[in-house]
């Protein structure tokens, strides 16, 4: 006992002794040059650029691709999957199979779309256009050995549209989550991968509101920018009321150059309802001006920044499906025109 109490109690306290050097910070960070860069244009490319991220291309493609097909490549049938999420009326090709004549489908495509039509495009009321799309992919389809189709993720659509003689009023909305390329990919100059949703207002009041990122494969805006990040609202001036600004978007935007330097262009928040704490009346003015942060970091140099959107608005800035394109039919792929 007399020995256990020693040992427990008769040591002497050691501490050890830690060196602290002291601290240096590091060096400020070289921020790339924008030399012969016009960051405005390409800010506003971006913008044109994202308003074609959308289902289209995987889409058309994947009808386009299943014009090469042969009567047992690739098999087709209707109904669920268990590694889907559709519904049990989805028509799905899936398949693992080459014809011999360079032709091959791997993996899978599943589909469904659902078209309400009603009246008549030249009557006063005018015609009723309320469509929906779903896709759901895992699927590469080569000819020769080069990719003509690949699909690799989920998206869905919807457009409602009323026209008529004297009126146009439309609304589409889009989601992506994949990777989309091709040569028969319609609609597409570069392959992309994303995670982006978009809504468009067009006709009578224009706008477009965006949220998510999108990295183009080839695709180099002033063969520089792969990428491209937002969260945005922009409203076309020719439908903008007395107390909106259709100088800026609501929001920010960033674009990637190919060294992953990002170049971020953050607009102040005009009015109470943005407000998320900031005060600064200098630059919650509109102006169209945001103020420019590459790499993290306010510039100097470069400080604000003032697109012009303008150029944005025309009729291509979303490719808007038509009626007919919300319907493939299981028929429609067995025998693809």
């Amino acid at each position: 006992m007399i020995s256990l109490f020693v040992l427990l109690y008769g040591c002497e306290e050691k501490v050890d002794t830690v060196t602290v050097e002291a601290y240096v910070p590091p060096e400020d960070l070289e921020l790339p040059s924008l030399d012969g860069i016009d960051i405005g244009a390409a800010f506003t490319e971006a913008i044109t650029m994202v308003g074609k991220v959308q289902l289209n291309p995987a889409w058309q493609g994947n009808r386009e691709a299943l014009s090469y097909k042969r009567p047992t490549c690739p098999d087709l049938y209707v109904g669920e999957n268990d590694d889907m999420d559709m519904p049990a009326d989805a028509v799905v090709w899936q398949d693992f199979c080459n014809t011999g004549t360079g032709l091959s489908y791997s993996g899978f495509t599943a589909w469904t779309g659902r078209l309400e039509r009603s009246g008549d495009i030249e009557s006063e009321v005018g015609e009723i256009i309320n469509g929906t799309r779903q896709m759901s992919g895992q699927a590469v389809v080569s000819v020769n050995g080069e990719t003509i189709y690949e699909f690799k993720g989920v998206g869905e659509d919807s457009l409602y549209r009323v026209q008529s003689p004297t009126y146009d009023r439309w609304t589409y909305a889009t989601t992506i989550n994949g990777m989309i390329r091709g040569t028969e990919s319609t609609g597409l100059n570069s392959g992309f991968r994303s995670d982006l949703y978009i809504y468009a207002t067009g006709g009578d009041t224009r706008s477009l509101e965006s949220r998510g990122n999108v990295f183009w494969t080839s695709h180099r805006i002033q063969d520089r920018f792969d990428s491209a990040a937002m969260d945005i609202y922009l409203l076309d001036p020719s439908s903008a009321g007395p107390d909106d600004c259709a100088l800026e978007p609501k929001g920010w935007i960033g674009i990637r150059d190919e060294r992953a330097y990002w170049y971020d262009l953050v607009f102040m928040p005009m009015d109470a309802e943005d407000d998320a704490g900031y005060e600064d009346d200098d630059r919650s003015v509109c102006d169209g001006c945001g103020t420019l942060y590459l790499r993290g970091t306010e510039t100097i140099d470069y400080g604000q920044v003032c697109p012009d959107f303008s150029s944005i608005w025309t009729e291509t800035l979303i490719d808007l499906p038509q009626a007919e394109d919300f319907i493939f039919t299981f028929q429609q792929a067995q025998h693809p025109q």
